[in-house]
């Protein structure tokens, strides 16, 4: 009698023990499948979970499981979004997303060791990335390239939520960089006449000092029509003497050489052979623009 209650004891211990490690098991199965909440901390200037798509981020790795990851999960302005069973993982933030306002993101760098360990057990939320913020800069509208508006359009139709916008938020991002190309451009075009104005007084000044008239003539210069170091200028001023107003086409001046400015005319005389027309057309004048100029057919 005895032994066979001995017997039953064991059946019964052997019986708890394989329903321990059966409720083991199905727990430790339970935890691993688990997923968890993993929020990010997002700074989008502007960014409006209302007028924009989510962020797309694809998340890569292996799971607790050993099982292989390769998934994308979208975040809102709060960053929240990411859901995932414990493992380790990279975060890369793909594109931009697209805002109804127009404006473009600079996506920051990938995160690339995300744990989400056992130590969490069956917790909700895992906070591992509570001390890092993830920084989306506006992008200078004028830079963004095709590649990028293609990207940041092909994510923003898979959003569930704004993806049904993702045409007008793209039509609006691309006319934000169509004005900005143009104002870029109307800028650079403004910057130009600019230097070319500064360069136009720099020259008036240099043949102003180079006639340095001891008759006291009122002179001023325009017209420049420049060919390597060699300027043609109309120079003009007012006689003191008589009050007569008078303009003169034919001056030729030398950058290289300050001093060195002739009137066209002496080319008849055969004063100053450096100014003879060959020595323009050497300097690039067109035999047309010599012609022109000088008032005299020489070609």
């Amino acid at each position: 009698m005895k032994k066979k209650a001995l017997i039953i004891v064991l059946i019964v211990v052997v019986l708890l023990v394989i329903a321990g490690i059966v409720t083991f098991v199905i727990h430790n199965n339970a935890i691993q499948d688990q997923k968890h909440q993993v929020p990010l901390i997002i700074d989008a200037e502007s960014y409006d979970d209302e007028n924009s798509t989510a962020i797309p981020v694809a998340i890569t790795g292996k799971n607790v499981k050993n099982e292989d990851v390769d998934e994308l999960q979208y975040v809102n302005g709060k960053g929240q979004g990411i859901e995932l069973k414990k493992g380790q993982y990279c975060f890369s933030f793909v594109a931009s997303p697209l805002c109804k306002s127009g404006i473009f993101y600079k996506c920051p760098q990938d995160l690339n060791d995300v744990k989400i360990d056992n130590s969490l057990g069956d917790k909700p939320i895992c906070d591992v990335l509570k001390d890092t913020t993830l920084t989306f800069e506006i992008e200078d509208s004028a830079s963004i390239t095709d590649d990028e508006l293609n990207a940041a359009y092909e994510y923003a139709q898979n959003d569930n939520n704004n993806g049904k916008f993702a045409n007008e938020y793209m039509d609006n991002t691309k006319k934000a960089r169509d004005e900005a190309i143009a104002n870029a451009k109307k800028i650079e075009e403004q910057k130009i006449a600019a230097q070319k104005q500064q360069s136009e007084d720099e020259m008036k000044r240099l043949v102003l000092e180079a006639i340095n008239p001891s008759s006291g003539y009122v002179l001023d210069v325009f017209d420049f029509h420049q060919e390597g170091n060699l300027l043609l200028c109309t120079v003009c001023g007012e006689n003191p003497n008589t009050g007569k107003f008078f303009k003169s086409t034919d001056f030729v001046f030398d950058i290289s050489n300050p001093n060195a400015y002739r009137k066209i005319t002496s080319f008849e005389s055969g004063i100053n052979p450096e100014f003879r027309p060959e020595k323009l057309l050497n300097a690039g004048f067109s035999k047309e623009k010599i012609n022109e100029i000088t008032g005299i057919k020489w070609y």
